[in-house]
């Protein structure tokens, strides 16, 4: 029965895995795990974060389904100003946020100077995975 192998294929993945995918796209927004890692990207790549703001992602592709008709999933605008003396630092601090296991979207870097240093506002998009109503979502 394929529905049988198909359970006993999604038993087989180990925990490890299914914690990874979780990071890579959770199922709930995880707003306060997102500031930790703008923080400590900031933090080590001496960037000043000046402010950050969250939206839910309209999408204009609605014609387009992002996942199946059994689960969905919705788009995060995270929106961040970030000031910084050279290009250098803000290359790192995007490399950083890249790195993580969060999958991140940049939708476009606008850079202003403010005297010694720069502010580059930065549109970010990250990911939310929402299981149908109903399905199991172990944890």
């Amino acid at each position: 029965n394929s529905l049988e192998g198909s359970v006993a294929a999604a038993g087989a993945i180990s925990p490890a895995v299914l914690d990874k995918v979780d990071s890579a796209m959770p199922r709930e927004a995880e707003i306060p795990e997102l500031l930790v890692l703008f923080s400590s990207a900031a933090e080590r790549d001496n960037v000043k974060i000046m402010n950050v703001n969250f939206a839910e992602a309209r999408t204009a592709k609605a014609a387009r389904p992002l996942a199946s008709a059994t689960s969905s999933v919705s788009g995060i605008t995270i929106n961040m100003s970030v000031a910084a003396i050279n290009y250098p630092q803000i290359k790192r601090f995007l490399k950083n946020i890249e790195r993580s296991l969060r999958i991140m979207d940049i939708e476009g870097i606008n850079v202003a100077s403010r005297g010694e240093e720069s502010v580059y506002a930065i549109q970010l998009k990250t990911y939310v995975y929402a299981p149908a109503t109903g399905a199991a979502t172990p944890k």
